[in-house]
Order: C-alpha cells, then structure tokens, then sequence
C-alpha cells in the first residue's frame, strides 16, 4: 500500500540518501512522490520508474529535474515516465527540466509559478495541461512532442515563448493565454488543431531581430543558443538574441489563418495587420541586404500604401482619410496645370466660383466623372487630362480599401 506525506508549512531538508528514501520509496523499491505544503529546501530529482508523482501547493527552492540523481555528463538516454504527473498550485525556483523525457500518462501543471522551464526532446503521449501557469522567463519548446491534447489557457508567459520544431498533434488549447512579449510558433510542426480563444497580446511591438542570411545567429535565437555557446559565446550573448522577424511575421500569419478558419475574423483582423507590419518591417531592413534590397522596393510601397490607406484592412477612418486627401491633392494639381487657375490668383473671392469649386470636387471624387470641367479651364499640353486619370486611379484605391475596412468582420 502506497503513503502520502502532509507536512503543513514545513521546511524539508533532505539529501538524496537515507531520508529521501524513507519518504519516497516503496516496499516495492519504487519511487512515490506525494507531497502537500511542503517546502523543498534542495533540488529535487523525480525519477523515471516513480509510480506515483503529486505534488500540492509545495514550493521547490532549488528547482526540480525529472531525471535519476547524478546526471551523467553525456547522458542522452530517453527516461520513460508511466505514471501521472501533478503538481497543483506550486511554485518552482531556479529550473524545471523536462529533457530526453517521455511520459506516458496526463501531465498536469495548475495554477503553478516557474521561474525557467527547460522542455527539450519531450513527448508528451497523453494530456499536457499547463492551465494558470505563469511562466516567469523565457521557455523554448524544444523538438517537444504533444501527441494529445495540450492546454495552455489562463497561462502568462512573461518572456518570449517559442514552439522550436515541437510537434502540435492533437489539439492545443490556447484560450485567454496571456504573452507579455513575443510568440512563435513558425518553427512547429502543427498536424493538430489549434484552438484559440481571446489571445491577450500585452505588447505586439515585441522585441525582435533581424538576422538576414547569418543562419548561425538565427538558429542559436530559436534553440537556447547552443549554436553559440558551442562557439564559445558566453549566456549573455544568448540572452541578446530576440525572436528573428521572419519567424514573427510567419507566427501571425498561422494565428490569422486559423482564426479564419474558426470564422473568427475579428481576431484574425488583428493578426492580419501584426502579420503586415511584421512584413513592412521586415522589408525595410532588408532594403540594406545586398540579397535583397533590389526586389523590395515595389513590396515597400505596397505595404505603405496599405498602412495609411486602411492599417491592413483594420480601420475605414483611414481609407475616408487617405481617400479625401488623395482627392484634394490630385484635384489641386489639375487645377494648377490650367490657365484659369492662375488667372484668377490674386483676384477677389467669387462665390459662384467657390461654389463650383465645391461642386466639381464632389464630382471629382466619383472615379467615373467625366472630364468635360477640364475644357473651359484652358489646360496646359494636356497635363490636366493625365492628372486627372491618375488622380481618379488613387481616389478609386481609396475607395476600395475603405470598404475593404468595413468589410474587415466579414
């Protein structure tokens, strides 16, 4: 028969030894870790052959490590983990190491706080539950497998979080999750659903960087840096390393097409427009890439106009904005180029002329107006007629990313 430990604000002090044994093994010469409002003065390793694991409201000072103590310098063996795993409203200093891991059955962690979680080369064949988890620093996913289902709603990821070549195979829950900097899921391979629900973006400007064709300094951005560290860079290298754009753009590029997908256009409007601006970013940057810099100049332009014509689809205010200055400005200069115009500069204020004034505008603004008002202006080689042509093209442009706005739910 198993035992479960209840040691109500209390400070154990144990070594791996005799004590440890006491409370952890079993008649059968297994591990059972089930604690409750304990406090763990050490770090605390858990073991692959443990049938049992919980752990409730307990605090871990010095981390905790899903592995067998020592830890061999060179040892990439796969640990097999058969039991449940829980831990409930704990909080966790230093490291939580999840390597070279596989667990059979459902992994809970509720309501906890870590302070660095390292998952790497993990698979998760059941339930991987992280719900009201808040994760205090950076966390890369590393080649991490969640073959069913995993959830990260209510969770807060303080840091930048990266899904690197993780595998997304079942359903990932990802509803009300809270990042304070960045996401990217660009890297993971998603054969899953993904279900997003109320995504909270404290700040979409998030730090990131632009790596152009340094592939050495891309890679150690999404994979803890080892690429760096193996050049002998030091961790504060590594800390510099911000989340490449490309990868940005790429990661809402994903959440807009499966918010679309979800018929949530609503929120895929929003990443519609992170996406754009990932990708104005990015173009400009690479304005000064000799591998680039002459095929984005057109992109450039594109991106611009889509910025302040409708801010990617987001806001008609700006296609009724973009849409009457392009139309004053282009009726300006067909003015300018007729004789009448500068005939009467200087002149004393006419009425009926500020009135047709008025009137023509309004007409200039329909893209099929035609063009007899330029007649009796007395036009200068024909520029008014060119002018006219090219103003109606931008007020027309104006006029469809308006509606395009308005048609931003669908």
């Amino acid at each position: 028969m198993g035992f479960k430990i209840e040691l109500t604000n209390s400070n154990v002090q144990l070594t791996h030894g005799t004590d440890w044994d006491r409370l952890t093994k079993t008649p059968n010469n297994k591990r059972k870790y089930h604690f409750k409002n304990t406090v763990f003065e050490q770090r605390v390793f858990i073991e692959h052959t443990a049938n049992a694991c919980s752990f409730e409201n307990c605090h871990f000072k010095q981390g905790v490590i899903f592995s067998n103590p020592p830890i061999p310098a060179n040892a990439f063996f796969n640990k097999v983990y058969s039991c449940r795993v829980r831990m409930i409203d704990c909080k966790i200093e230093k490291q939580l190491i999840i390597t070279d891991c596989t667990f059979e059955k459902k992994v809970r962690f509720h309501d906890c706080e870590m302070e660095e979680f390292i998952p790497s080369n993990a698979i998760f064949k059941d339930l991987a539950d992280f719900w009201a988890t808040n994760f205090l620093n950076k966390v890369i996913f590393y080649k991490t497998d969640f073959n069913e289902t995993a959830v990260f709603s209510m969770s807060t990821f303080n840091k930048d979080v990266l899904f690197t070549y993780s595998l997304l195979a079942g359903k990932s829950i990802f509803n009300r999750t809270t990042f304070i900097q960045g996401l990217d899921i660009s890297q993971a391979i998603i054969s899953g659903q993904l279900k997003l629900m109320d995504l909270k973006f404290e700040n979409y400007n998030f730090e990131t960087r632009y790596y152009g064709n340094n592939n050495e300094d891309y890679q150690a951005a999404i994979d803890h840096g080892k690429i760096s560290r193996n050049k002998g860079q030091d961790d504060r290298y590594v800390e510099k390393l911000a989340i490449p754009l490309t990868n940005k753009r790429h990661t809402f590029q994903i959440l807009k097409n499966q918010f679309e997908k979800s018929g949530n256009y609503a929120d895929s409007t929003d990443m519609r427009r992170e996406e754009k601006k990932a990708l104005q970013k990015l173009t400009s940057n690479r304005k000064n890439d000799d591998d680039f810099k002459h095929t984005t100049k057109g992109d450039r332009f594109i991106l611009w106009l889509n910025r302040w014509s409708n801010h990617y689809r987001s806001d008609f205010r700006n296609g009724i904005w973009f849409t009457l200055i392009v139309g004053i400005a282009s009726f300006l200069l067909v003015l300018m180029s007729t004789g009448s115009f500068w005939s009467n500069i200087g002149g004393d204020f006419d009425y009926t002329t500020f009135l047709w004034t008025i009137e023509t505008f309004v007409s200039f603004l329909n893209p099929v107006h035609k063009m007899d008002y330029i007649k009796d202006l007395n036009p200068c080689l024909g520029i008014a007629y060119v002018l006219d042509f090219l103003g109606r093209i931008f007020v027309g442009y104006g006029i469809y990313q308006t509606v395009q706005a308005f048609r931003k739910f669908k």
